[in-house]
C-alpha cells in the first residue's frame, strides 16, 4: 500500500531548498513579527524587527530581510530598498519553536537631502520581507521618504535574539 507523504529529500541535499521549505513552514505553521523604533540623533532613526517562530517545528533563516518604505493607494514601495550593512556577516541560523531572531534597520532622515535630489513624499508603512521570501509584513510607519535613488535605509543580517 502506497502512502501519500511529501518527499523531503531535496531539503537534505540543498540548503536553499531547506530554507525555502522552512520558511514556508514558518509562514504556514506560525510566525510573527514585532518592531521598535527610536531616534538615535536628529539625522537617523534606529529600528528593529523581531521574527518569532510561532510554529511547532524549527526553521532556518539566512541572510537579510528586505525593507522598503511604502505609501500610496494602492500601497507601493517608495525609493530604494534597504542596503545590506557590513556590520555582521550573514549566516544561517536555526530558529527553534518560540525562539526569536532580529534584524536592525537604520532610516536616514529625508531632510538630510536636497528636495531636488530626494523627491520627498509621505510614506505610511515599512514593508519587511523575511529572509525566506515569505509574504511581506506591512507595518504602520509615517515619515517623509525619498522617491528618487537616495539610499535612506540600511538593514543588518538576521541574528539570534531580540533587537530591542
Amino acid at each position: 500500500m502506497k502512502t501519500l507523504l511529501p518527499d523531503f529529500s531535496p531539503a537534505r541535499e540543498n540548503p536553499a531548498f531547506r530554507r525555502l521549505l522552512a520558511g514556508g513552514l514558518l509562514s504556514s505553521l506560525g510566525g510573527s513579527m514585532t518592531s521598535f523604533a527610536h531616534r538615535t540623533h536628529h539625522h537617523a532613526v534606529r529600528a528593529g524587527a523581531d521574527f518569532t517562530n510561532r510554529g511547532t517545528l524549527s526553521c532556518v533563516l539566512d541572510g537579510y530581510p528586505g525593507v522598503n518604505l511604502a505609501g500610496g493607494v494602492p500601497v507601493a514601495p517608495i525609493g530604494l530598498p534597504a542596503a545590506h550593512t557590513a556590520f555582521a556577516k550573514a549566516k544561517e541560523i536555526v530558529l527553534q519553536p518560540g525562539a526569536v531572531a532580529n534584524a536592525l534597520l537604520q532610516i536616514t532622515d529625508a531632510r538630510d537631502y536636497a528636495d531636488a535630489q530626494c523627491g520627498p513624499v509621505q510614506a505610511e508603512y515599512l514593508i519587511i520581507y523575511r529572509p525566506d521570501n515569505a509574504a511581506p509584513y506591512r507595518l504602520p510607519y509615517a515619515t517623509t521618504a525619498c522617491s528618487r535613488a537616495v539610499r535612506m535605509l540600511q538593514v543588518s543580517s538576521v541574528s539570534v535574539g531580540t533587537g530591542g
